[in-house]
């Protein structure tokens, strides 16, 4: 595995080859004392790399989600870095809010207060709504559009009462209802 990198005092780009198949790890981080295997997916959303990290999640088939040799989800660590616009897009391709949220607890984690409310929103926890608006307004346009589309689709499938509120399908049902009656006009 490959990494682009750049040296900013002479503004070089190179590659620094990471991982051979069936090798350990060439480079690894200082602090890991333990044979590390870097994961595309993890690395993008702990660095913010969000170009790189919708390109792993449009080109790598995802059955289930990679994890850190910690054991952190790429949700997980992109809100444990704060980078909200790589949340927003892990969030889109389906990656558990509520999970995140919980296992952050458990560890102890802390989490950004405007992470929080967006994960928050998106577990369909009661969450501050000020802080949410700030969560919003602090991304790109657009990822704050797949933002709020996201969260008004989860509201729009979601009621208290449990029965599900998809906006589409409740069109879909009156026009087969008006289709059904004028067909019984004629």
């Amino acid at each position: 595995r490959w990494r682009q990198c750049l040296e900013p005092r002479k503004r070089l780009v190179g590659w620094l080859l990471l991982a051979r198949e069936g090798d350990d790890a060439l480079v690894q981080p200082q602090a890991l004392t333990a044979p590390w295997r870097p994961e595309p997916l993890c690395d993008a959303a702990a660095e913010g790399r969000l170009p790189d990290l919708r390109r792993y999640l449009h080109e790598l088939p995802i059955t289930t989600w990679p994890r850190d040799e910690q054991g952190r989800t790429p949700l997980q660590l992109s809100v444990l870095h704060q980078h909200l616009p790589c949340a927003v897009r892990l969030l889109e391709a389906g990656a558990d809010a509520e999970e995140a949220l919980r296992e952050c607890e458990q560890r102890d984690d802390e989490i950004d207060e405007l992470c929080s409310a967006l994960l928050g929103a998106f577990a369909g926890a009661e969450s501050d709504e000020s802080r949410l608006q700030s969560a919003l307004k602090s991304l790109d346009p657009a990822e704050r559009n797949v933002a709020r589309t996201q969260l008004a689709r989860l509201q729009g499938t979601k009621s208290e009462d449990g029965i599900d509120n998809d906006p589409d399908a409740a069109s879909a049902s009156t026009e087969t209802a008006e289709g059904e009656s004028k067909l019984g006009e004629e």
